[in-house]
């Protein structure tokens, strides 16, 4: 199930090289909200469907009232993503947007299952951001998502650890279809950087 925070988005396709800033083009007036209040998605989707469209993944994001933001700033010698071939490893992914985690403490005592998966999103988004720089904004030369490794802190004997996760795959498949269909693995812990509630990383394979 797709959750999302923000009530509206617009496409990143006109966007600069190597820019991740929403149409930073539009006056603050012009500008739609960031932000709701983390409420969920009106649209429940309970099963993701992989039905091959002609649309962009840029459009398929957008139709879920999805936008990217810009790549977080690495905390250490590290790098968003590094590249060895057609492969693109991504760094972890916080639940972090434009500076600010959005989820922090255990899955399980200061959050549910829903919010979680809204974190997990969330780390998603950060990916997929993170994988349109590498790609010089062409999500489209995504060939396949190989591999997706989550990490939730949740208190311990969490159960739903894989359902959290469930956050970011089902994006990564309603994005790019049966190309976002991985490999994974979802374990708990008991921390993260900065607190935040979910971290997720990912390998794809380009053109």
């Amino acid at each position: 199930m797709l959750h999302t925070f923000l009530t509206s988005a617009r496409s990143c396709h006109d966007l600069p090289t190597g820019s991740l800033r929403i149409d930073q083009r539009l006056t603050s007036s012009e500008r739609p909200p960031a932000f709701t209040s983390m409420e969920t998605f009106n649209t429940a989707m309970t099963t993701p469907t992989s039905n091959a469209s002609p649309r962009t993944a840029l459009a398929r994001l957008n139709a879920l009232g999805l936008a990217l933001p810009n790549v977080p700033a690495p905390r250490g010698a590290f790098k968003p993503f590094s590249r060895s071939g057609q492969l693109i490893f991504l760094s972890g992914q916080i639940c972090e947007w434009e500076g600010e985690v959005r989820f922090s403490g255990p899955v399980g005592e200061v959050h549910d299952l829903q919010a979680g998966q809204q974190a997990a999103q969330i780390c998603a988004l950060n990916l997929l951001a993170a994988l349109q720089l590498a790609l010089d904004g062409d999500l489209d030369r995504v060939l396949c998502c190989h591999r997706v490794g989550g990490f939730v802190y949740a208190t311990p004997g969490y159960p739903d650890v894989p359902k959290v996760i469930n956050g970011a795959s089902d994006l990564f498949f309603e994005v790019f279809g049966e190309r976002g269909r991985h490999a994974r693995t979802a374990v708990g812990v008991a921390t993260l950087p900065a607190a935040a509630s979910v971290e997720v990383e990912a390998i794809f394979e380009v053109r």
